[in-house]
């Protein structure tokens, strides 16, 4: 598949008649990792669900590019863009009686003539998305059988047999414990470095953002209150404003990442003497 990019151009979104995102506008850029930040109720979810096709654009547009060839997103079936863009999302069904390979398997929908067997391409990308995600050794367990982590990553999985140019995670680390959270964000580099998919994130975690994005989009209010690099971006004075206490920032002298420390009552109460 051809690299491709996602762009949305001024996206007001609401819910019935009441508007929580006003005026967004981002580029999820083939090769790299878009993070979209903010407070609970900021709209970045319902900005991801948008970009999905999952929830309705009151106004603006969402345009898929593939070889410098503009495709409203609009005017494409769900089969047809499902080929182009697949979403982890935050709510997902938890079957019963099936094989992790079964379910990976459904990734392959878009793709797949209907009553059609697999094909040798379907089989392929399914090994290769088991492959990556780490899960070919459970790949016939009963999912029943699985942990919340193990399961992530199944559905993460899924979403990378359907073989799409652009991935789209909301909130993928949720849950999670701390070595399968390095997993997914190592996943979600080696993806965009490797395989040059466009991938587009919401997190709550701001070093996780450090961690992996490549750029990031600020959310205050369904409105877009900053844009770029995590060293542009996480300013203690943008974050005290944006999360509505102090912060303060540093580059940790062994990472070089943006390290984000809230400074809450008991952070900011003078060390008991020894």
């Amino acid at each position: 598949m051809n690299a491709i990019a996602l762009t949305a151009t001024s996206l007001t979104l609401g819910y019935d008649r009441t508007e929580v995102v006003h005026d967004v506008s981002l580029t999820i850029v083939p090769g790299r990792v878009t993070a979209l930040l903010g407070p609970n109720g900021s709209g970045k979810s319902t900005v991801l669900r948008s970009l999905a096709r999952l929830h309705p654009i009151t106004s603006g547009d969402v345009v898929i590019t593939e070889a410098d060839n503009d495709t409203p997103s609009s005017t494409l079936t769900a089969r047809e863009f499902a080929r182009f863009v697949t979403l982890l999302s935050q709510s997902r069904p938890h079957p019963s009686g099936l094989s992790v390979r079964e379910i990976v398997t459904f990734g392959r929908h878009p793709h797949r003539k209907r009553f059609a067997g697999l094909t040798e391409a379907d089989r392929s990308a399914v090994d290769r998305a088991l492959t990556l995600t780490g899960t070919m050794a459970m790949a016939d367990r009963p999912v029943d059988q699985l942990s919340g982590g193990e399961l992530q990553r199944v559905w993460l999985a899924t979403c990378l047999a359907q073989d799409t140019g652009v991935l789209l995670l909301d909130e993928p680390t949720n849950h999670l414990d701390l070595r399968y959270q390095a997993e997914i964000l190592d996943l979600m580099r080696e993806l965009a470095d490797d395989h040059d998919i466009a991938v587009g994130v919401v997190l709550h975690d701001l070093e996780h953002a450090a961690t992996v994005a490549d750029h990031v989009v600020l959310l205050e209010q369904g409105r877009i209150r900053s844009v770029g690099t995590c060293e542009d971006v996480f300013t203690a004075e943008t974050l005290s404003e944006v999360y509505g206490l102090p912060i303060a920032t540093r580059i940790d002298a062994d990472t070089g990442l943006v390290r984000v420390d809230a400074l809450h009552r008991r952070t900011r109460r003078p060390a008991a003497s020894l």
